[in-house]
């Protein structure tokens, strides 16, 4: 039997203001619902800064129509450094978040009302189904996209997190 992923529980989005993105993710992508907020060392997190403890800020939030959240992480014992160039579709490393749209042209309508947001054109995917990048005010890069599944249905446009946009050195070797 081969191992599958069949869930996302969360995926971290670092942002030098959670209350900031907090509201902004509320807004445009659904994510209502606080799971926790939290202040402390992260000491299990020492392998992605450094091998140091830092301070963080923390916020998990779900949207409750169904799929994984997002736990909106900022430091608050230095300013999180920017990367050296701009991320780019190709670089190795988690590119986009994936979240699920019922409706797809509402969804677009309400991301490209925001000026701070850049929105791709929709188009069709390799999968037949229709979708657009949006990139956050927070330099953040997201693919929102068609899908079947719904937990509840609350009136907006977008979902909960259904995967992500993955950037590999060698596609043989990651498969």
């Amino acid at each position: 039997m081969h191992p599958y992923i069949n869930g996302i529980q969360q995926i971290g989005i670092g942002v030098e203001n959670a209350g900031a993105a907090f509201a902004w993710y509320k807004k445009y992508f659904g994510f209502s619902a606080v799971v926790f907020e939290d202040k402390a060392a992260a000491s299990l997190m020492t392998q992605y800064t450094g091998g140091k403890v830092e301070e963080r800020y923390a916020v998990l939030a779900m949207n409750m129509q169904g799929g994984g959240g997002f736990e909106i992480w900022q430091y608050t014992s230095r300013k999180p450094a920017k990367p050296a160039s701009d991320i780019q579709l190709g670089d190795t490393g988690v590119f986009a978040v994936k979240l699920r749209s019922k409706n797809i042209e509402a969804a677009y309508q309400l991301l490209k009302q925001d000026a701070a947001s850049q929105v791709t054109p929709i188009s069709e995917g390799p999968s037949g189904l229709k979708h657009f990048y949006v990139k956050d005010p927070f330099n953040n890069f997201f693919e929102i996209t068609e899908n079947a599944y719904w937990f509840t249905r609350n009136g907006h446009p977008v979902g909960g997190v259904c995967g992500v946009v993955i950037g590999v050195s060698n596609i043989e070797t990651s498969v």
